[in-house]
Order: structure tokens, then C-alpha cells, then sequence
């Protein structure tokens, strides 16, 4: 819901780190429909995605 109300605040990750087989590509699958749905949207596909993400709004932040 976050994505269609506010797409630019909202952030998702898929982090498929230990993850079966079957829901591997479930929820790959599930981050590129959200990412082609939402292209203004953070859709990340990795724990450090994320945490790179967070680290550069926290830094642009800073200098505001």
C-alpha cells in the first residue's frame, strides 16, 4: 500500500539470502513486477542494497 500512496518514501527489500529454491524465485519475481509497477519506488533486492540506500539519504540528509 506504501508504494501507491507515497512510492518515493517507501522502501522495500527481498532479501533472498538463505532462502528454498521455490520462494527464491517467487520473491524475485515479486521485486521486478513491484520494480516495472513502481519505477520511482525503492525496491531492493539485497540487505546491503539497503543498508546503501539508508547510508546515502542519511548523508544527502546531512547536508540539507
Amino acid at each position: 500500500m506504501g508504494l501507491y500512496d507515497d512510492p518515493t518514501r517507501t522502501v522495500i527489500v527481498f532479501d533472498t539470502t538463505d532462502v528454498a529454491d521455490h520462494v527464491r524465485k517467487a520473491l524475485i519475481k515479486s521485486a521486478k513486477d513491484l520494480k516495472k509497477r513502481f519505477p520511482e519506488g525503492n525496491v531492493l533486492d539485497s540487505q546491503d542494497a539497503a543498508l546503501t540506500f539508508l547510508a546515502e539519504r542519511l548523508a544527502s540528509s546531512l547536508f540539507i
